[in-house]
């Protein structure tokens, strides 16, 4: 919310204007007479001047502030613009200076398009033209795009598109046709798309589109061998004693090892399960009867028996905890007496 010293300011203009010192040795101004001199002094200090040298300036107001009579400031304003190359339009009353920017530059970009919004409050004048070939002339080029920028904002597109354009250029570009323009150097027939110096002009954009990118070849990892292993090649390959060779119990050891991975608990070293198993028994219908009974128990181990006292599942301990078995139902820890069937049937318990 703007304060009252905020509104006092936009209200009277601004607190100071920038008068050199150079002003007074100017040899323009020391031909000016005293009241002449006080009437420029008064020009590039009061608050009717605005930040961009073109500003609507009242005579009566002059009249009033500097306790002067009306017709005596009228006339002192004509001597001044014709000494001083300034330039004054009485019927818009609008006065021109048309060094203005030389010795109030802008400081930057934001700055200058804040000056610059001040061509919005002008009132429609012929001046105007003059005033923008003087700020072409005197600002600095970096500023260029952010007066064709005003221009165009306070409706002057016209004089915006003759921005940017060299000096000795038309001041507006020309259309795509062919035409004609009277330079001074002669008359020159206008090629359609180009400006006076043969380069192009007033065409439309080419529109910015990115071209697409041919995409990296993806890098194909190679195919890692399968880790699955075939159980049947595995037991038909398998070497087993000549009482265990027999078909029935090469497919039940398939199904076993099938099962197991099922409950994913598969083997790290299913040879060497072949191996112990090949050891355990010694014959064929001992193998298949005990694979069969730990599927259909769902046993962990392919032997499993009862412990001699309660008549629980040996695969629990004296707390009620299931204990772990190997592929032979063997408890591999916990305590109490563990039973034993050899491969003959006969049970054997030990600690």
């Amino acid at each position: 919310m703007a304060t009252n010293e905020t509104k006092r300011r936009k209200r009277i203009g601004p607190r100071y204007r920038v008068v050199f010192p150079l002003f007074w040795c100017d040899e323009a101004v020391v031909e000016l007479a005293t009241t002449d001199k006080l009437i420029a002094v008064y020009t590039l200090s009061s608050k009717q001047l605005n930040r961009i040298g073109l500003f609507h300036f009242s005579i009566g107001m002059a009249a009033q502030d500097l306790g002067m009579e009306l017709e005596e400031v009228r006339q002192g304003v004509q001597r001044v613009c014709d000494t001083l190359s300034w330039s004054f339009d009485a019927r818009s009353q609008t006065m021109l200076l048309p060094r203005f920017f030389k010795w109030n530059q802008p400081t930057n970009q934001c700055h200058a398009g804040g000056c610059l919004d001040d061509l919005q409050q002008l009132p429609k004048t012929p001046l105007l033209e003059a005033w923008v070939a003087s700020a072409l002339e005197n600002l600095l080029p970096e500023y260029h795009d952010v007066l064709k920028c005003a221009l165009s904002k306070a409706g002057h597109h016209e004089l915006a598109q003759g921005v940017g354009h060299p000096v000795g250029t038309l001041s507006a570009p020309c259309q795509h046709g062919v035409e004609t323009r009277t330079l001074d150097s002669g008359t020159r027939t206008l090629e359609p798309g180009t400006n006076n110096l043969g380069n192009e002009c007033n065409k439309p954009p080419t529109p910015l589109t990115e071209t697409p990118q041919p995409e990296p070849p993806k890098k194909v990892a190679p195919a890692k061998p399968s880790r699955v292993v075939d159980y049947r090649k595995l037991v038909d390959d398998y070497e087993l004693p000549e009482a265990l060779d027999t078909p029935e119990a090469r497919t039940a050891l398939i199904e076993w090892l099938t099962e197991k991975r099922c409950r994913k608990q598969t083997y790290k070293q299913p040879q060497s399960f072949l191996s112990k198993m090949a050891d355990y028994f010694k014959t064929s219908e001992a193998l298949v009867a005990a694979i069969d009974k730990a599927i259909a128990n769902g046993w962990a181990g392919c032997i499993q028996g009862n412990t001699p006292k309660g008549g629980d599942d040996d695969r629990k301990g004296s707390g009620g905890a299931i204990r772990p078995v190997n592929a032979f139902g063997e408890h591999v820890r916990g305590g109490g007496m563990v039973r034993k069937i050899s491969a003959d049937g006969e049970e054997h318990f030990y600690r």
